[in-house]
């Protein structure tokens, strides 16, 4: 929309990365003659993608990018490590994903692995002049840190990684942004390790991000199938089963998981996206073997194609039934996770944290009321969704509460 440039009185959005070429980009910006006398490394246009993550450029006065034919990303010595406190003290422990999810970008971005070394002065910039006990450290993919074949997770890169953030003096919390659930799912032993090394417990839970997108077998083989690696969805059960075993896991080390999950991918159908309330509601029912229950929150989206998404016709009122229950089975989620952990979490006073967690759980409950209103207008059946998938609504007889079995094999 690069309308809205010329409306906030923005002259140039650059797109990439440009830790190597920021000085000269400025340079250029500043030097240049009216109507753009660019250098070399630089296109007046902006680089965009096709279904197939086929690359182009188009030329528009208001963007920069680098041009065809030039270094595309900077060096790992080329990214310079901070010298101030960071927003959050975040640091960037490697850039890139590598597992090939068609409906993101990020998996185009080479590997780049930050040594121990430079994460830990750039840890220790945030410890000793930010003050900073946590440590947020960015990555698209946490378990594929310096990865060995087929995705399988390198331990000794791995405990190392943690090991180095925590030695730091100072620091006594520490979340990844992102990571896959497979790992957890097959690797109980290392996520227990890594829980130790962080020091993760009732009262200081890991978080992290992850993106589990659908419920459906045939979508995740179709849209992600590099999600599940080194599994693979069917030979090591399906898409939904390896995602709790994940989940339990996670929470039996107080690891609490911010799912995203996605509906209008390519190719979706309604019982697709009913797999997927079915796994939310499966999950948000679900407990450990002590009686805990599952930990996590989840954030339904719409993956809106960036042509539509330009489009003036484009409309927010979208979503068909189906998606609506998607929508309907997150929030309701959230709602519950909301009236329970309140008080459990909030701190202060005992009159404090009853005041907090009221508030929490009426706040909770009238964003579910709102939701609902709007999924009934589409035409949702809401106590069908709030059901499905527990037995009796559109799934074989589950209990209303599943057990996941204890042990890590």
């Amino acid at each position: 929309m690069p309308e809205e440039l010329e409306r906030l009185g923005i002259d140039y959005a650059f797109q990439g990365e440009a830790d190597d070429i920021a000085p000269g980009l400025f340079e250029e910006i500043a030097n240049g003659l009216p109507g753009g006398t660019w250098g070399p490394a630089f296109f007046k246009g902006f680089q965009t993608f096709d279904s197939g993550f086929r690359k182009s450029w188009v030329g528009h006065d208001k963007f920069l990018t680098r041009t065809r034919f030039s270094k595309q990303t900077p060096t790992l010595e080329e990214i310079p490590e901070i010298r101030k406190p960071s927003m959050k003290s975040l640091v960037e422990v490697m850039r890139g994903c590598g597992i090939g999810c068609d409906f993101c970008e990020v998996t185009l971005r080479p590997l780049r692995y930050y040594p121990y070394e430079k994460i830990m002065k750039e840890v220790q910039v945030n410890a000793r002049q930010g003050g900073f006990t946590n440590v947020w450290f960015h990555t698209d993919e946490v378990f594929a840190y310096q990865h060995g074949r087929n995705f399988e997770p390198n331990t000794d890169a791995l405990t190392g990684l943690f090991k180095a953030i925590m030695s730091v003096r100072g620091v006594s919390q520490m979340n990844p942004t992102h990571g896959r659930i497979s790992i957890p799912a097959a690797y109980p032993d290392l996520m227990r390790e890594l829980s130790e090394i962080g020091r993760a417990g009732p009262s200081n839970w890991v978080g992290v991000q992850v993106g589990i997108e659908t419920g459906s077998d045939r979508l995740a083989k179709l849209h992600m199938p590099n999600k599940a690696l080194p599994l693979k969805i069917g030979p090591d059960g399906p898409w939904q089963d390896i995602v709790r075993r994940g989940v339990y896991v996670m929470n039996k080390y107080y690891w609490r998981p911010a799912f995203t999950v996605q509906v209008g991918q390519a190719g979706e159908t309604p019982e697709d996206n009913w797999e997927t309330v079915a796994l939310i509601n499966r999950l948000s029912n679900s407990v450990l073997d002590d009686g805990r229950a599952f930990e996590f929150t989840v954030t339904p989206m719409q993956n809106v194609p960036l042509g539509m998404m330009k489009s003036r016709a484009f409309r927010s009122g979208l979503l068909d039934e189906s998606q609506l229950a998607v929508y309907y089975a997150s929030y309701r989620h959230l709602a519950k996770v909301a009236a329970r952990d309140a008080a459990r979490d909030s701190s202060g006073s005992i009159l404090s944290r009853y005041g907090t967690s009221a508030l929490i759980a009426i706040g909770g409950r009238a964003m579910l009321e709102a939701v609902s209103a709007v999924c009934r207008r589409g035409g949702l059946d809401v106590e069908k969704a709030a059901r499905y998938g527990l037995g009796g609504v559109g799934q074989a007889p589950t209990p209303k509460t599943t057990r996941v079995p204890e042990g890590d094999g």
